[in-house]
């Protein structure tokens, strides 16, 4: 589940490469697109609509905003002080973001106004920490199976 929601993050903030069986059986290895390298990664995602508010849809297990965070339902209403009317403006400024940029996001939660403050993560080492969770978390499970 985990994969696919961040699949969906990767192709809402700009594309990403197709999904592909590279790693074996049961393995999802994604190939970052040469754009997509050298990117700071948040880790939300949106609706699909790019002209709605940019309320989070979700925020991506061990990302940037979950690590802030950020929670589904929160509202960006601005970046680093410029205001953000819809899921097309934060994607067209997220996309000027590198990896460790601190990024000031201005949230509006159920009527309160919130302010974090962000350092972005580089999206080939979340992936590969996440990959090294994943295969750690397997080689447990099968030593407490063979226990």
């Amino acid at each position: 589940m985990r994969n696919v929601l961040l699949i969906a993050f990767l192709f809402l903030s700009g594309g990403c490469g197709e999904p592909s069986n590279i790693g074996g059986p049961g393995t999802i290895t994604i190939k970052i697109p040469r754009e997509m390298r050298n990117r700071g990664f948040l880790g939300v995602s949106f609706d699909g609509d790019e002209l709605a508010d940019a309320v989070v849809k979700f925020a991506t297990p061990g990302g940037a905003a979950d690590n802030s965070g950020i929670q589904k339902g929160d509202a960006v209403i601005s970046l680093d002080g410029v205001g953000i009317g819809s899921t097309a403006e934060f994607l067209s400024i997220s996309r000027t973001w590198k990896p460790d940029d601190v990024v000031t996001v201005i949230l509006d939660r159920d009527g309160e106004v919130l302010s974090k403050t962000i350092e972005l993560m580089d999206i080939d080492e979340f992936l590969q920490l996440q990959a090294w969770n994943r295969d750690t978390s397997n080689d447990e499970r099968k030593e407490n199976a063979n226990e």
